[in-house]
């Protein structure tokens, strides 16, 4: 069985550390203004939806030959929002799938990227970015 990280044992503690390094990004954790936190509820909700969507047809994820998610990839996607929406996290700038499978979420502020992707197999992989330069890389699973 794969284990994946829950807010019961590191997530909360990676997320402060990822936005703590994009100073451009509100902290999940200093979101005061009620309005924005019931805006990004909507958004993350909207997300959850579309991944519910694709749950129920996944073609409609995709185009040409790639691979549509699987619906593992989707099940860890729909807790990771959760996870996320909970947390008050700011939403992505973008959700997709990865054309092999998986699922991936991605935070762009100036030269700053955050990408967290789930693969077809649930494993998840968060990868962050200054300038092109890779600052941090967290696995979150495990392969068989």
């Amino acid at each position: 069985m794969t284990a994946i990280a829950t807010p019961q044992n590191d997530w909360m503690a990676e997320t402060r550390a990822v936005f703590a390094l994009l100073p451009e990004q509100p902290s999940p954790v200093l979101l005061i203004d009620e309005e924005e936190i019931l805006s990004q509820q909507r958004t993350w909700n909207a997300i959850g939806d579309l991944l519910r969507k694709w749950m129920r047809d996944p073609r409609a994820a995709i185009d040409d030959d790639y691979q549509a998610p699987t619906p593992l990839a989707i099940q860890r996607g729909l807790a990771w929002v959760g996870i996320w929406r909970d947390a008050s996290s700011p939403t992505p700038t973008r959700m997709s799938p990865d054309g092999e499978g998986g699922v991936s979420f991605e935070w762009r502020r100036g030269q700053d990227f955050v990408e967290f992707l789930i693969e077809g197999s649930g494993l998840a992989e968060l990868r962050v970015f200054s300038r092109c330069r890779l600052l941090r890389r967290v696995s979150y699973g495990q392969r068989s």
